[in-house]
């Protein structure tokens, strides 16, 4: 944008390992953009462009905590849904990420995030009609993010491939 640097996230997902989060950003507008650097999963909880979405929240670091319960499903968004509960006790500001995960496609409709008081601090939300089916793959059109405390919302929208 003409305020801020270009970033550059890669987050590689391995099974049974963290997630590996590659992090670059040009410190001003038109700048040149760094090769990404390696952070830890600790180092990138922050912001990603300036918006409500961070890294980790991108990567969907809560999967990877050590407390996982599956609580009894429910439904959401008029779509049936396991109802997963993940913990880390020594996050630093969430501890907690309550997501509803629709049963067909398997993505995550609706999550909330809470601090140590049980608070909601982050609400994430594809509003129900962003997951599209796109030659036998789902593919993900919209997504949200509010920040109660903050009282701010993102959205990112992706281009999706024609049928």
């Amino acid at each position: 944008t003409a305020t801020r640097g270009a970033e550059k996230l890669v987050i590689v997902h391995r099974p049974e390992q963290p997630n590996q989060y590659f992090y670059a950003y040009a410190p001003k507008p038109g700048a040149a953009l760094p090769e990404p650097k390696n952070l830890d999963p600790a180092e990138a909880d922050i912001p990603f462009a300036g918006s409500d979405f961070s890294l980790t929240d991108l990567g969907l670091d809560f999967l990877h905590w050590p407390e996982q319960i599956r609580l009894k499903g429910e439904m959401r968004l008029s779509q049936p849904c396991y109802v997963l509960d993940s913990r880390n006790p020594k996050g630093k500001e969430i501890v907690r990420v309550k997501s509803w995960i629709d049963k067909e496609s398997n993505g995550i409709l609706v999550a909330e995030a809470m601090n140590k008081k049980n608070s909601t601090v982050k609400e994430f939300n594809l509003h129900g009609s962003s997951f599209k089916k796109i030659n036998g793959r789902w593919q993900l059109e919209r997504m949200d993010i509010r920040s109660p405390k903050k009282d701010t919302q993102t959205t990112l929208k992706f281009n999706l491939p024609k049928d």
